[in-house]
C-alpha cells in the first residue's frame, strides 16, 4: 500500500500526501511515459477499470503526439469481443464500449486532437445512461466538445473477467497524469482540472472529489522500480513494457497564433498627430509623397481633439472646411477609403468622406450621416441608407471598390455591413480622384462636425475581410503604422 503521511498543513486541505512526495511542499511533476507502436511500448496495469455500460465514470489526461501520428490506443481494458477502449482514430478521441462485434456505445470528439509539439488536455465522461447522444461527452483543453455519435447503445455486459487493462498500446507520443475516475465529471469539474493549464496532483483536488478517483497513474513519478509505475490510488504497480519514462511534461502550451493577414500599405495614411494646424499649412502624409504619387493634403484650419486611435491626437471639424489630398488614377481601378469618426450627432445631411474624379468633375463614393443613419451614395446618385449608428464613442469606416467584381462594400466596425454594385460613369475613365475627408467638394451637403483620426487611402487593393477585422481589431483603435 501507498503509506500516507498525516499533515494538516498540506496544500489545498488535504491532510495526507504520499510516503514518495515526502518534504515536498507541492506536486512535482517530473516525468511522462513515451510510447513507439514499433516497438510495441505499453503499460500493463493488470485487472482494473472493469467498468459495465450502465456504470458512470470519466477518464482524464494528458496527451502529446509525436508527428504525423492519427491513430493509437490511449487505454483498453479488452476481453476477446468485449469491453472499453479510448483510442484516436484519424485524430479523433473516440470511446467505445463494445458488448459484441456490431454492437456497441461508440462516440467520438468533433474536434480533431492537434499535432503541434505540446501537452494536451483531455476528458471524456459517460453517466451510465446507454446513450451515448446524451450521455457520452468528449472535453478537448478544458473545454466541452460534444461528441459525434457512431453507435447510440449497447444491448449487454461488456465485461469480462480477469482482464488487463492497457495503456499506450499502438500509440505514438507521450502520456501524463492519467486519472480514472467514478461518475461522470461535469464542465465546472473538467476546468478546474485544467484551469492552471498544467497538472495537479489529482488527489489534492475538492471537485472533482478525489475520494471518486479509483485509478491514477503519474506515469514515471513516485516510482520504486524501473520497469514499473504506481497507482497512487491503490498502492498497487503496472508494468513498462518498451515504453521510456521521459522528462518532457506538460507545461503552459500556447498553440501557434493565427497567422496576422498581411495588411497592403496605404497609398496615403494620415494620423492627424501633427497638429494644432494654422490655415492652409500641411497635413502630413504617413507614406511619403514620394513613393505613392499622393500629393500632401490642404485644409482651411483646424483644430486638434483627443484620438480615436491610440496615441496622439485627431483633427476637430468644424463643419466648414475639410482635408483634401488626391492622386492619379485609372478610374474605376480598386480603391480603398477608411475613417475613424464619433457618433457626435449632425444637425442635417453632411459629407463624412468622399472620392471624387476631377477630371470629370463627379462623385465617385460619398459617405454621408443623415443622422441617425449611415448613408452611402455611389456616381451622384440617391443616398443609400445603410445602418444606424450608435452609442459607441467611435466607429470605422471602411469603404472598398472592388473593380474586378464591381461591387462596393461598406465595412462598419470592422464587418461587412452593405456590398452594392457599381455602375461606372463612362467619364470617370482615366480621370483624377482626390479623397476629401469631411466635406462634400459639390457642396450638395453640409460639412461634419466632430472629430476625425487615422484617415486612410489605398489604390489598385480592395481590402479583404481579413484585413478589414485586423484594423478593427475588436475596436482597439491602433495606428496602421
Amino acid at each position: 500500500m501507498t503509506i500516507k503521511i498525516f499533515d494538516p498543513a498540506h496544500p489545498n486541505g488535504v491532510a495526507y500526501r504520499s510516503f514518495a512526495e515526502a518534504g515536498l511542499t507541492k506536486f512535482v511533476n517530473d516525468y511522462s511515459m513515451h510510447f513507439a507502436s514499433g516497438s510495441s511500448a505499453l503499460v500493463n496495469a493488470g485487472n482494473r477499470a472493469a467498468f459495465e455500460y450502465t456504470d458512470a465514470f470519466s477518464i482524464t489526461g494528458w496527451l502529446w503526439l509525436d508527428a504525423g501520428t492519427t491513430d493509437g490506443t490511449i487505454l483498453a481494458r479488452m476481453g476477446v469481443d468485449r469491453g472499453l477502449k479510448l483510442y484516436l482514430s484519424s485524430s479523433y478521441l473516440t470511446l467505445d464500449l463494445i458488448h459484441s462485434a456490431g454492437d456497441q456505445l461508440s462516440g467520438y470528439a468533433p474536434t480533431k486532437v492537434w499535432d503541434e509539439g505540446g501537452f494536451y488536455f483531455f476528458g471524456v465522461t459517460y453517466d451510465g445512461s446507454n446513450a451515448a447522444s446524451t450521455g457520452l461527452k468528449f472535453y478537448l483543453t478544458g473545454a466541452l466538445d460534444g461528441c459525434t455519435v457512431n453507435d447510440e447503445s449497447v444491448s449487454g455486459s461488456i465485461v469480462e473477467s480477469n482482464v488487463d487493462l492497457i495503456i499506450g498500446y499502438g500509440f505514438d507520443g507521450y502520456l501524463d497524469e492519467l486519472g480514472i475516475w467514478r461518475g461522470a465529471h461535469t464542465l465546472t469539474e473538467i476546468e478546474n482540472l485544467y484551469i492552471t493549464q498544467i497538472p495537479k496532483h489529482l488527489g489534492r483536488y475538492a471537485s472533482p472529489a478525489s475520494s471518486r478517483l479509483v485509478h491514477y497513474f503519474r506515469m514515471g513519478d513516485s516510482y520504486l522500480a524501473p520497469g514499473l509505475i504506481i497507482d497512487e490510488v491503490t498502492g498497487g504497480y503496472a508494468t513498462i513494457v518498451n515504453a521510456t519514462r521521459e522528462t518532457d511534461i506538460p507545461t503552459p502550451f500556447t498553440p501557434d497564433p493565427p497567422p496576422v493577414p498581411v495588411l497592403p500599405s496605404p497609398t496615403a495614411y494620415w494620423k492627424f498627430d501633427d497638429g494644432p494646424w494654422v490655415g492652409w499649412t500641411m497635413l502630413v502624409d504617413s507614406i511619403p509623397p514620394g513613393l505613392t504619387g499622393m500629393n500632401p493634403s490642404t485644409h482651411l484650419g483646424l483644430g486638434t481633439a483627443p484620438p480615436l486611435v491610440n496615441g496622439g491626437t485627431s483633427c476637430q471639424l468644424d463643419g466648414v472646411t475639410d482635408w483634401k489630398g488626391g492622386a492619379s488614377i485609372l478610374c474605376p481601378t480598386s480603391f480603398t477609403m477608411q475613417l475613424w469618426i464619433t457618433d457626435a450627432s449632425q444637425m442635417s445631411t453632411v459629407c463624412v468622406m468622399d472620392a471624387v474624379d476631377l477630371s470629370a468633375y463627379q462623385p465617385l463614393l460619398t459617405l454621408l450621416v443623415m443622422y441617425p443613419y449611415l448613408y452611402i451614395q455611389i456616381n451622384g446618385g440617391a443616398p443609400q441608407k445603410t445602418l444606424a449608428l450608435h452609442t459607441m464613442p467611435k466607429h470605422l469606416i471602411i469603404v472598398t471598390y472592388d473593380s474586378i467584381a464591381a461591387t462596393v462594400t461598406l465595412s462598419f466596425d470592422g464587418a461587412p455591413a452593405f456590398p452594392l454594385p457599381w455602375t461606372p460613369n463612362p467619364s470617370s475613365y482615366g480621370g483624377v480622384v482626390v479623397a476629401d475627408i469631411g466635406k462634400d467638394l459639390f457642396g450638395s451637403y453640409g460639412s461634419y462636425v466632430g472629430p476625425i483620426d487615422d484617415a486612410a487611402f489605398w489604390i489598385g487593393t480592395p481590402l479583404s475581410p481579413a484585413n478589414i477585422t485586423y484594423i478593427w481589431n475588436g475596436g482597439a483603435g491602433n495606428p496602421l503604422i
